[in-house]
């Protein structure tokens, strides 16, 4: 994907989202997206073609070996999204393990309407 001026004329890139199964899409994103807009976005995609449930999800980053949360209110470029990155789709319910216990962090999480 190359970047592309908008109607203002300022560069949108190229990302690819990916859900916790590994369904992946690509998605624009404009200077001025939050990475709760693009979850958003991303949840009613995936929700229309039936490739995710419905839940409480965040947005992360893969830098390096590790994911960087992203907060719902991050602006995506000034964080560091550049053209070509993917960025996952991550739970942020509760998980049971085995033993019953609890895992997860509790976070600001972002639901489709």
């Amino acid at each position: 994907m190359t970047s592309l001026p908008n109607e203002r004329n300022e560069r949108c890139v190229g990302v690819t989202v990916r859900t916790p199964a590994g369904a992946s899409s690509a998605f624009a994103v404009e200077p001025d997206d939050t990475a709760g807009q693009l979850t958003i976005r991303a949840l009613r995609h995936f929700e229309r073609l039936d490739l995710i449930e419905s839940g409480a999800f965040r947005l992360g980053l893969l830098r390096g070996n590790a994911i960087v949360d992203l907060d719902v209110d991050t602006l995506l470029l000034p964080a560091g999204v550049v053209e070509g990155d993917v960025l996952h789709l991550l739970t942020s319910e509760p998980q049971v393990d085995g033993a019953g216990a609890y895992a997860g962090a509790h976070r600001e999480i972002v639901r489709a309407a």
